[in-house]
């Protein structure tokens, strides 16, 4: 399930209702995959809503590792995914499985191409602290780098990574 791709929702309402209504179906959709968890990190944080706002009961429920170095009023779409699946659990689930996109999948792009790809400024940090945390809090049963080479999407590479994920 992409969680933030194909969610409809009713034009006629406000955007926040809308926003509201995509973040619902996010937490519903990772509720009716568990206990299985795929998870794709790449170099951009995401969009940041006010968590109260989106769903004040997530929010009061929301828990926290002690060490989680980001605060909750500075939680992306994503990270709350990640949470929600990984971290409220108590402990990891054998069916998670995060895979995290390297800095050199972007070495072939020009600047402007690369920027589509990498957020700069608090976001950046954010995306960086986020990273690291997963990477040293053993929050997955599964954690793997990869790198995919993005001017090659179509080609062979993407069913490289496919039959490499697929053998992981």
């Amino acid at each position: 399930v992409d969680l933030r791709h194909s969610v409809e929702t009713d034009t006629s309402l406000d955007i926040e209702e809308r926003e509201r209504r995509v973040f619902q179906v996010c937490m519903d959709e990772i509720d009716s995959c568990k206990p299985y968890f795929l998870g794709l990190v790449g170099h951009r944080y995401g969009w940041i809503p006010s968590l109260n706002d989106m769903n004040p009961d997530f929010y009061e429920r929301l828990a926290l590792p002690a060490d989680f170095p980001i605060s909750k009023d500075e939680l992306s779409v994503t990270v709350c995914e990640f949470i929600h699946s990984l971290f409220n659990t108590g402990k990891p689930t054998e069916h998670s499985f995060v895979l995290m996109r390297s800095a050199d999948s972007y070495s072939q792009l020009g600047d402007d191409a690369r920027r589509e790809y990498f957020d700069e400024g608090r976001n950046g940090e954010l995306i960086d602290s986020f990273r690291t945390y997963l990477t040293n809090s053993g929050s997955a049963a599964c954690l793997m780098e990869y790198s995919l080479d993005l001017n090659d999407i179509g080609g062979n590479g993407l069913q490289a990574w496919c039959d490499k994920i697929y053998e992981a």
